[in-house]
């Protein structure tokens, strides 16, 4: 129960589902999982952009029904990057000779002896900013915690090298962490999952119908002409969602009408925050001050009177 309301929509049982025939199409993106040709209610499948274009919504699509859902869209991003930056102790073991690189493009690096390299390797160009890793110097080991069922089964004892990935029991769900200097990223503790997150009115959905994990975060963008207040990630703490933000209508009601005069709106039905109107009086009748009127935080400034 949100500020809005219930969410998500109660769902439906149904016995007879339809199957999915063929993948989607996704202008300026591909389907990275392997392809068949029938797909069952539920399957999903794994979206990934073309080289410049930037993924808005879920990368993870699910069949439902005979339609693929939520469907994510490839929007061109024309922030470019500069040369990749160097990290300590590490070099760039793989990359271009240009200086301009696109949104999704990578470079690989590599680090020096007896250090090991952690964090997104390849480098990712995202929206301007380069995404390196970085290179620790004699990192240190990881042992199983107590509290953590590893699968397969570990001995307390046991050391696990820097970048080592192990998988840990939940319940019946199986989940993945990575040793990091001695640490495990994410902590591999049996947290409360968090439902399907709010569906907010006026916002463009792009968030995957399915459970979260505690530490998950998802993101929000208001519809064309709507406002985001509050904040725009919210995480999934503990089996319940931060408080998400509200999409704010910036639509006016009609500029105010005055006696002796008229509002020049043309064809003009829907007004916005920041949109201007002018006014003329009639025949004989002068007007007070300027002609000019404009809608702020949904109020119109004050009108002009014809005397």
């Amino acid at each position: 129960c949100y500020h809005f309301g219930w969410s998500p929509q109660p769902p439906i049982c149904k016995e007879n589902v339809q199957t999915c025939q063929t993948s989607p199409s996704i202008l300026h993106g591909t389907v990275t999982s392997v392809l068949k040709q029938v797909y069952q209610h539920g399957e999903t499948l794994e979206v990934q952009c073309n080289i410049s274009f930037a993924l808005y919504g879920s990368k993870i699509i699910e069949c439902v029904d005979g339609e693929w859902a939520p469907l994510p869209s490839c929007t061109e991003e024309v922030k470019t990057c500069g040369p990749p930056p160097n990290i300590t102790k590490g070099t760039i073991s793989r990359f271009k000779s240009s200086s301009t690189y696109q949104h999704g493009e990578t470079v690989k690096y590599q680090c020096q002896p007896r250090s090991a390299i952690f964090g997104t390797n390849p480098a990712k160009c995202l929206h301007g900013q380069w995404e390196v890793p970085s290179c620790l110097a004699n990192p240190r080991k990881c042992t199983r915690p107590k509290e953590a069922v590893f699968e397969p089964d570990a001995q307390l004892s046991k050391q696990f090298k820097t970048n080592t990935i192990a998988t840990y029991r939940c319940g019946t769900n199986l989940h993945e962490t990575k040793c990091v200097d001695g640490l495990w990223v994410p902590e591999p503790l049996c947290k409360e999952t968090c439902p399907p997150p709010p569906q907010l009115p006026n916002a463009i959905n792009i968030a995957e119908m399915r459970i979260y994990r505690s530490g998950e975060e998802i993101s929000f963008r208001c519809e064309e002409r709507f406002h985001l207040r509050g904040p725009q990630k919210i995480k999934c703490e503990d089996g319940k969602w931060q408080t998400p933000p509200r999409c704010l209508d910036l639509r006016c009601d009609p500029p105010p009408q005055i006696d002796n005069g008229i509002v020049k709106i043309g064809n003009h039905t829907v007004f916005f925050s920041g949109d201007s109107v002018e006014y003329l009086c009639c025949s004989g009748f002068d007007i007070s001050q300027s002609n000019s009127v404009k809608c702020e935080n949904r109020k119109w400034s004050k009108p002009p009177v014809c005397k």
